[in-house]
């Protein structure tokens, strides 16, 4: 199974801000990953198929293609 997302990734492939991902995790307004507030830092999990799906993307078809290669991309 991959990993998770980054979220600067995310939100180059979205076309928007780190900002804009990193509060609609926090908000629960963004579907396909979590923010947990630990102490005073947040810790983000970005889950690729959900990721990719809300993107109206294949994610088995992306992960063969290697087009933004989720392999390369994720940690």
């Amino acid at each position: 199974m991959v990993g998770n997302i980054k979220v600067k990734l995310a939100a180059q492939l979205m076309g928007k801000s780190e900002q804009f991902v990193r509060v609609g995790l926090q908000r629960g307004l963004l579907p396909f990953g979590i923010a947990i507030k630990m102490s005073s830092m947040w810790t983000y999990h970005i889950s690729p198929q959900k990721f990719y799906e809300y993107m109206g993307m294949d994610f088995k078809q992306e992960v063969e293609r290697g087009e933004n290669n989720v392999h390369n991309k994720v940690s």
